[in-house]
């Protein structure tokens, strides 16, 4: 019996072996599931291995910027805004929004530079892993 990590690997080669033709993510995806069933991947993971969708630059290398793992404000940024807005109370949103701008501009260059640096930490375990990287 093929492992999970055989089995996507095949799911892989025919996602990069139908997209070419012109098929979409769509129909790769409806196609795999009459052979695969509940083993197939999901719509998600198709449409990110899937070079029509724009997420593949050529031979097949990631672009981290359209990586679904790989947000740079999802880990840092917003991590630190939530720690910063526990416990904050506004009576609208624009108040909410105008607290969030002082707080982003009252941040020194560092505190940017220290979150591209995670970000290259993050990009570099992307690439390595071939696109297949969450941090749990």
């Amino acid at each position: 019996m093929a492992t999970s990590n055989d089995l996507l690997i095949k799911q892989r080669s025919i996602i990069e072996f139908l997209a070419p033709e012109g098929c979409s993510a769509a129909s790769i995806r409806a196609r795999m599931e009459t052979v695969y069933g509940e083993m197939c991947i999901s719509d998600c993971a198709v449409r990110k291995w899937s070079p029509n969708s724009g997420r593949l630059k050529a031979a097949g290398t990631y672009d981290p910027a359209y990586s679904p793992d790989f947000a740079p404000s999802d880990y840092y940024l917003f991590p630190q805004l939530k720690k910063y807005l526990k416990g904050h109370h506004y009576d609208n949103d624009e108040e909410a929004i105008a607290d969030v701008r002082r707080r982003c501009r009252g941040q020194s260059s560092e505190f940017f530079a220290d979150g591209v640096r995670q970000s290259l930490k993050r990009w570099r375990l992307c690439v390595d892993r071939d696109g297949d990287f969450a941090e749990k």
